[in-house]
């Protein structure tokens, strides 16, 4: 659990990047293998974020306490639900939310959260690169999306999905954008 806590750290040190790296953005890359997956619905712990980016290490800490502290055992990876997205790089406000999927009938207290993800049809990006790399919304990307007349059916998610290869080179870390859709968009595998 230390050696979790201890990666999940070192991501929120990241997600403080997301709100002050200007207009780095990109669309589809080698760094992306875009598909379109059925996800089964499953419950999850949630801890509710709306502020400044700067602010966010303060709120990933006080989520990890509290799963430590309420003895939560998290049943995958972290992974973080932006409810909103600024529209621009930079821009201050967010809201979002820190996340573990969880047993059925894993009961918490406040100021957690237990939540349903029943969003059946998700586009599922792949990202391999650093930690900012792979624990921020990629603006340009979601342009791209919505611009290409994708329908969107929920909120972006960001999963860290390999712990293991705990290190600071840029191709070392492996995650997920999971993007619900209404419908399948053409071009793009199973």
């Amino acid at each position: 659990m230390k050696k979790l806590i201890y990666i999940i750290v070192i991501a929120a040190v990241a997600i403080l990047f997301f709100g002050q790296q200007g207009g780095n953005v990109s669309v589809l890359s080698k760094h992306f293998n875009p598909r379109v997956e059925n996800v089964n619905s499953f419950p999850y712990v949630a801890f509710a974020f709306q502020g400044d980016f700067s602010e966010q290490f303060l709120a990933l800490k006080s989520f990890l306490d509290e799963v430590e502290r309420q003895q939560i055992i998290p049943t995958g990876p972290l992974f973080i639900v932006y409810r909103e997205i600024p529209e621009h790089p930079g821009e201050s406000n967010i809201i979002m939310e820190f996340c573990f999927p969880t047993a059925e009938g894993t009961m918490v207290k406040e100021p957690l959260q237990i939540k349903t993800w029943d969003y059946n049809q998700v586009l599922t990006v792949e990202r391999i690169g650093s930690v900012d790399e792979i624990t921020r919304p990629d603006i340009g990307f979601l342009r791209s999306l919505k611009n290409g007349q994708l329908r969107i059916d929920g909120p972006v998610v960001v999963r860290v999905i390999d712990y293991q290869k705990v290190s600071t080179s840029d191709e070392n870390f492996q995650g997920e954008i999971w993007v619900p859709l209404t419908d399948k968009p053409h071009g793009i595998s199973n």
